[in-house]
């Protein structure tokens, strides 16, 4: 996959950015990051929550959970119902309100995997992709972008939990197709490191 231009990226992250900005949008958004279907019904996946809580402008990510769940039960205007029906508080305040999308939140997740072992790949964020891309390759050596995904971090966070039988060490996995497990030596050294 050749690598986008810059203009390419920021059109991108501004076109999230605008599809992102009603607070229904920004809910449904983070239902879908800040949970993954488990066997056992729904599960909300914690480590993602201080990240969609700054994208959504809300300063309580141990609400988070809650708040999901009811938007999941009754979606956005029925948990919004269901809240201010209850407490004289919410019937004053919007509890599903949201701040402005600040630029630093949105970025892109990509999959790169090291041309010389491509079932090796490295699953990150960054806001400034390329850069990051080029620190990767002086470290790891040339790299592959295999996908680019406008998101935020909260993204990364899903990927890395979905991928979590593949982990390696840090943000590195095993490609899923593929069926070798050799590591780079960068990345055997840190497994004895460790």
């Amino acid at each position: 996959m050749p690598r986008k231009s810059r203009a390419d990226l920021a059109d991108e992250v501004a076109a999230f950015a605008e599809r992102h900005a009603p607070a229904e949008a920004r809910w449904l958004y983070a239902l879908k990051t800040g949970s993954k279907i488990t066997a056992e019904g729904r599960r909300y996946v914690l480590k993602a929550m201080p990240s969609l809580s700054r994208f959504l402008g809300y300063h309580t990510p141990s609400m988070l959970p809650s708040h999901l769940s009811r938007i999941e039960e009754w979606g956005v205007d029925g948990a919004r119902k269901v809240l201010q029906a209850r407490s004289a508080f919410w019937r004053d305040h919007d509890p599903y309100s949201v701040c402005a999308i600040e630029p630093y939140q949105i970025g892109h997740v990509y999959f790169a995997r090291l041309t010389a072992m491509p079932h090796v790949a490295k699953v990150g964020f960054s806001r400034r992709v390329h850069q990051r891309l080029d620190e990767i390759e002086s470290k790891a050596g040339h790299l592959t972008i295999d996908t680019l995904l406008v998101g935020t971090m909260a993204d990364e966070h899903w990927w890395h939990d979905n991928w979590k039988s593949l982990h390696i060490s840090g943000e590195w996995f095993f490609w899923p197709r593929s069926i070798d497990r050799s590591l780079p030596p960068f990345l055997a050294q840190q497994r004895e490191a460790a």
